[in-house]
């Protein structure tokens, strides 16, 4: 699943390319340890968040560019459709970044579309997809643990109100969860097309430097000499 090299992105490459500043919310009722990315412009996998995964790169993207789903992603619904008037890819996935998603390929299919692992191994710990195009209004992005137990769930307005390709609205909604991610759902209010369905191993959680402890140390000990002097 790996082989292809549309899907299995070069990590040092992709690393270099990733821009910073992502929208990291955790949501409303989320299980512990569980946190959301949205309100990301998406174009190109220069947009997938930072940080969202260890060492900077998924483990698989499926970009539908050759038009099947990879096997370890199982849609509950939807199809692939060719590039045309009415279809809104990833914009960079036409070789150029120019406002317009009609020269590549996406998911299309009626809400709500259930992405789920079903490859073996361990489940993915950073799960995401891109929104490029809907019907415009609220749409839900919630996921599942490995026991079907619901990890949480955002809801974003999205869409602009056409169908011709315009991309300023393409939006990446992703999830982590150290525990293992078994399905992803994008649910609201009609047709919706996907791109760039992905996956991976979230980035570790930065351990305090030396300096950073030595002054936390520090105002600790400053502190208590604080109150010290009070008694």
């Amino acid at each position: 699943m790996l082989n292809s090299p549309r899907r299995h992105l070069p990590r040092l490459a992709l690393a270099a390319s990733l821009a910073a500043g992502a929208a990291f919310l955790p949501a409303a009722q989320a299980a512990t340890g569980t946190f959301f990315f949205t309100d990301t412009p998406y174009l190109s996998t220069a947009d997938i968040p930072a940080g969202f995964y260890l060492g900077g790169a998924p483990t698989l993207l499926e970009n539908l560019e050759d038009n099947v789903m990879v096997g370890v992603l199982t849609p509950n619904t939807g199809f692939p459709i060719t590039p045309g008037g009415n279809t809104d890819s990833v914009d960079a996935d036409d070789g150029v970044i120019d406002g317009n998603g009609n020269g590549g390929r996406s998911w299309f299919g009626a809400a709500p579309i259930r992405i789920t692992f079903s490859g073996t191994g361990d489940l993915p710990t950073a799960f995401g997809l891109v929104w490029t195009d809907g019907t415009a209004g609220e749409w839900t992005f919630s996921a599942v643990a490995a026991d079907d137990t619901s990890l949480g769930s955002i809801t974003r307005t999205v869409g602009d109100g056409s169908i011709r390709g315009t991309t300023a609205e393409d939006r990446f909604f992703g999830v982590q969860f150290a525990g293992g991610i078994k399905s992803i759902t994008i649910s609201g209010p009609g047709a919706v097309e996907l791109d760039h369905i992905q996956f991976g191993t979230m980035a570790p959680v930065p351990e305090p430097t030396s300096a950073a402890l030595l002054l936390a140390g520090l105002t600790l000990l400053a502190r208590r000499r604080g109150l010290g002097g009070q008694r």
